[in-house]
């Protein structure tokens, strides 16, 4: 079974004289909408989609082989998080799991720390021998019952975190702000 996250963008912003957490994240309409099928008006633009294990480990230790640091456990919903946000992860009630939140200056101080992440898995020989000549493989697998694969580890760019450290500074800058502390991610996970 796959596990797949959900993740939110939070703009911390000056609401009549107080600083507050309003929603960031944007959305389109949604071309499927019809009033009879129950599709949504609207679809949410998220900063991040896809299934990246290797993010989802780094982010809050889901899905995690054990090789490289995470930033932290989860920490459930922040205290001050918007009323939206707070509405979908109730909708998704126990599916959802390890619900959690980071800055965009975590993220960047993540990556500054750790430049480098940890790979293993099986690859082919050709891609061995490339790999003992500093090449790092572009493709493996956890496992194959081919024989002719070998089991490596290696070291290459830490650039899990490169597309949502960039998406969040363009939400940020598209909403005038420019402080990575005021600027995060609300986010939790389903199988």
């Amino acid at each position: 079974m796959g596990c797949d996250i959900h993740i939110h963008t939070e703009i911390l912003k000056n609401v009549n004289g107080t600083e507050t957490w309003v929603n960031g994240d944007f959305y389109k309409r949604n071309p499927d909408y019809s009033h009879s099928e129950g599709e949504e008006r609207y679809e949410k633009v998220s900063v991040f989609r896809g299934r990246d294990y290797r993010f989802f480990s780094i982010l809050a230790d889901v899905r995690s082989d054990g090789n490289n640091p995470y930033i932290s456990q989860p920490k459930g919903l922040p205290k001050d998080v918007t009323a939206s946000v707070e509405e979908e992860s109730e909708f998704w009630g126990l599916d959802g799991h390890s619900h959690s939140y980071l800055n965009l200056d975590e993220l960047k101080q993540y990556i500054e720390k750790y430049p480098t992440v940890e790979c293993e898995g099986f690859i082919s020989q050709d891609q061995a021998d490339k790999l003992d000549q500093g090449i790092s493989p572009n493709s493996w697998c956890g496992w194959t019952s081919d024989k002719s694969y070998v089991r490596r580890k290696w070291n290459t760019p830490n650039n899990s975190l490169e597309n949502i450290i960039s998406a969040l500074e363009d939400r940020g800058h598209e909403m005038y702000v420019y402080d990575p502390k005021k600027i995060r991610i609300v986010f939790w996970f389903d199988n």
